[in-house]
This record gives structure tokens, sequence and C-alpha cells, in this order.
């Protein structure tokens, strides 16, 4: 059977308008007159709105500040207070030290006219003196200086300006009935003690109520104390300031310092010797007999010498002149 192809069916054309389109308006909402009050009060809202969120959100950018840091210089000067506190407590301490021993150094002062005095240092050369003849001559004061010496002991007087002699020599301390005459740097009292005031620096002192100085040298602040008590004539034995048969000291090693160091600082001590021998008048320097023949320094020249082997004979011979 033949099938017949059906004809393409041939849409419409579409023929444009000429008619104008209408104009489609937007619904007209009604005309709502505006509140006087809700303005502000939307305004109030916002307002309160904007701070909430400014707070959050700068909580959320900011940290919280750090503690509050102490400054250096209130503990620094709050350290100064304190430190001139302790200061001003320990002055005081030692001006009523002082004070209850001004009496007995008015006593010392011209207690030596008319006698001599032997000045005991820790020398060597003391082993080659003959000190036991010095034993109870009755115009012939002793003093020691430091360390005891047994074969001149006790003295009448025992001097040293620190502690550590006091801590050596506890027991001979507390036992010794003599006259005990110490730098205000030793801290213990005793009812036979004499306390005199240390002085730093550079100097000879003539007024012990000012007190005197110490001149690296417990020997060198006791010459004052010798002019002081206007001794006629003044002799040091054991001021060597230099080694003598090996040894710094009669007594062997000193615990407090080793023999290199101590060795060392006789140069800074024969500085103050020099000092004294300088401003002293040759009246004054002329009481002082350095009783040593191994002092190697200069200023021993400025004074009066002797040989330690033949000084007690010669000291004996001029007390004769005495009585």
């Amino acid at each position: 059977m033949k099938l017949h192809a059906r004809p393409a069916i041939r849409p419409k054309r579409k023929i444009p308008s000429t008619k104008p389109r209408a104009v489609v308006k937007p619904p007209t909402l009604p005309v709502v007159k505006r509140s006087r009050v809700m303005p502000q009060a939307l305004q109030a809202l916002q307002h309160q709105l904007t701070q909430r969120g400014k707070t959050a959100k700068n909580q959320r950018r900011i940290a919280p500040p750090p503690p509050p840091k102490r400054h250096t210089t209130n503990i620094i000067s709050h350290r100064r207070s304190n430190s001139n506190r302790r200061t001003h407590a320990r002055v005081d301490r030692l001006n009523r030290r002082l004070a209850k021993h001004r009496d007995k150094v008015l006593q010392l002062k011209d207690s030596g006219v008319g006698r001599y005095l032997v000045i005991l240092a820790c020398g060597p050369s003391t082993e080659y003196a003959e000190l036991e003849k010095l034993a109870g001559h009755r115009l012939v004061d002793v003093m020691t200086i430091n360390k005891p010496n047994k074969r001149l002991w006790p003295t009448k007087y025992w001097v040293f300006c620190d502690q550590s002699q006091y801590k050596r020599n506890r027991a001979m301390f507390h036992s010794y009935r003599g006259t005990l005459i110490n730098g205000s740097s030793v801290k213990v009292d005793r009812e036979n003690q004499i306390i005199i005031k240390n002085i730093h620096g550079r100097g000879f002192s003539k007024d012990l109520l000012a007190g005197y100085h110490l001149g690296r040298s417990t020997t060198y602040a006791n010459l004052q104390t010798a002019l002081w008590m206007k001794y006629d004539k003044v002799f040091i034995f054991g001021c060597d300031m230099a080694k003598v048969d090996g040894k710094l000291h009669f007594y062997g090693v000193n615990p407090d310092v080793k023999e290199r160091i101590r060795e060392s600082r006789f140069e800074a001590e024969a500085e103050h010797y020099a000092y004294a021998a300088k401003h002293l008048s040759a009246g004054d320097r002329s009481r002082f007999y350095f009783c040593s023949r191994h002092n190697p320094w200069p200023f021993v020249e400025e004074f009066n010498r002797m040989d330690e082997q033949t000084a007690v004979d010669e000291i004996l011979k001029m007390a004769e002149n005495l009585s």
C-alpha cells in the first residue's frame, strides 16, 4: 500500500500589533501618617544596638590590659631608704658606744709622761731581741700588738683593731687583766677595755677623742696612741715589713691571709708611715725608735733606728736616767 507524504504545515506568522502598549503602574501603597514618637524611639534603639555592637567588637579585638608593673625606681629608692635607716642606726649605736669610753680615752692622755713605752709587734725580728729583760720594769711599759708573745706576757697594754684577732685569741682576751685598747670594729666589750674610733684614709691623729687612722696597720694606729699618752720615748720592735728568715710573723703563718698577699701590702703601709714622717714635727719624730735591722722602707730613716739585738740593753740604760 502506498502512503502519501503529509504536506508540511506552515506556521502562522504573527503580525505585530500597531496598538501602543499599556503602561503598567505599580500598586500604590496606602499613605500612613508618620508619628513623631517613632523616629525618636527607633533612634534610641538603633543607638543602643550600635553601642552594644561596638562594645562586643572591642572586647573581641582588644586584649585585657596587663597588670601594672612595679617601678624599678621605686624599688631602688625603697632599698636605699632601708639602707639609709640601717646606716643611721649603726652610726647611732657606734656613737653611743664611743660616748661610754670617752672618759677612759681622756684618762690615757698624758699618762705616759716620764716613762718609756715598748711596742711589741709581730715581726720575726723579735726573736733576736732579749725581751725577757723588760718584764716588770717600773719605768718601761709594754704594749702588745695583735698576737701575744709568750716571751713577754702579760703586758700592761694589749691592742688590736679588728674582730679576727678577737676570734683567734678569744680565751686570752677574756682572761686578760691589763688594759685593752681596741678599734671600734671590735664588737666585744669588757670593763678593762678602751674603744677608739677607726678613721680610714691617710692621716695621723693627735686627738684620740676623734679617733685614730688605721693606716692598714695596728702598729701605725697605736703610734698615735703613744703620742696621745705623751711617752718620753717609744721603742717599736717587730715592725719589719719584710720577710726575716723566710717568715713574716714570729708565730709563723697568719691563718687569715696568704703570705703572698700579706707581703704585697707592705708598700701601702709604708705610704702611711711616710705620711707621718712628713707631717710630724722633728720633736714628735724624735720620740720614736724603730728597733729592726730588717725594715727596708725609706721612712725609717726619718725616725730613730736601733738594732733589735742590742736595743733592750740600750733601753734599760736610758731608763736609768729617768729615775
